[in-house]
């Protein structure tokens, strides 16, 4: 099981984007920290999927459309993923980063 930084992902503009997905047989308490790097809002979606990107369907969000501030920072914590499960960041703007740490 991975600890420490498992990805960092610079995001492309409104592209639903694979952050990490859990390999099999194995469970894991993640966190997600996303930056905004520009100095106007954004906004965000973060989804928790049973498979692969070709998965999600719209009950995965568990951020949709969420500002982020100008330089501000949004984090998730304490997401537990089983085998196979994975999470899906989306940006409406570039300059945004998603980090994922356990």
């Amino acid at each position: 099981m991975a600890s420490g930084r498992i990805a960092a992902v610079d995001m492309k503009v409104g592209i639903n984007t694979l952050l990490y997905k859990m390999p099999t047989g194995q469970i894991q308490v993640l966190n997600v920290g996303i930056s905004n790097r520009n100095d106007s809002d954004v906004k965000v979606r973060l989804a928790f999927v049973d498979g692969g990107i070709n998965d999600l369907a719209d009950s995965d969000y568990l951020e949709y459309n969420t500002v982020v501030r100008a330089n501000g920072v949004l984090e998730r914590s304490g997401i537990a993923l089983a085998g196979e499960q994975s999470l899906i960041g989306y940006s409406d703007t570039g300059n945004v980063s998603f980090m994922v740490w356990g």
